[in-house]
């Protein structure tokens, strides 16, 4: 169990960083049976017994939280005292869902232009962005995403967007265009 936490080890920081950090930390919480110590406040109602044992999983959560992250996202926190507070600060402060991140998001995404780099690079780009417009709480069809990759190739592949075009509309998912694209 040691041996996997080292592989997923990422430390926050900053909100460019936030959403990779924030999936694999969840997944540790996840693991580790603690993810509930930072999605639930604090039952003030508990009894004693009880009570410890939250404790005691509340501080191996706000471990396995502070443990991966720099000096600089810790500032934030250094005045909450349980790990569901300090995950609430740490989503307020970098787990930007604002309209502003949004449409800056979705610039870069209709912006995105070919620059000589392959296929193999060129739409796991695209699909870089399309996820982080989902964490933002915006999904993008596989159609919007198709069409944005059609529109960034350069002109040797026009004959492959006449015969794409073509396909029956059933058939023009993402996969089945990456499988003619591959061939």
């Amino acid at each position: 169990m040691e041996q996997m936490d080292k592989n997923v080890v990422i430390i926050l920081k900053g909100s460019k960083n936030c959403p990779v950090w924030k999936f694999r930390t969840v997944i540790a919480l996840k693991s580790k049976e603690l993810y509930d110590m930072v999605e639930n406040p604090r039952n003030e109602n508990l009894p004693k017994d009880e009570l410890s044992k939250w404790i005691k999983r509340d501080q191996l959560a706000q471990n396995l939280i502070v443990t991966k992250m720099d000096e600089g996202s810790i500032n934030h926190i250094l005045i909450f005292d349980t790990a569901h507070d300090m995950w609430q600060k740490l989503l307020t402060v970098y787990d930007k869902k604002s309209e502003v991140s949004v449409h800056i998001v979705q610039q870069k995404f209709f912006n995105y232009k070919y620059e000589g780099q392959g296929l193999a690079a060129r739409v796991p780009s695209l699909e870089v962005l399309r996820n982080q417009l989902k964490q933002l709480g915006k999904d993008m069809s596989d159609r919007m995403l198709i069409t944005k990759i059609l529109m960034t190739f350069p002109n040797d592949f026009v004959h492959f967007a006449s015969v794409w075009e073509s396909v029956d509309e059933n058939k023009q998912t993402l996969n089945e265009l990456m499988s003619g694209l591959l061939i």
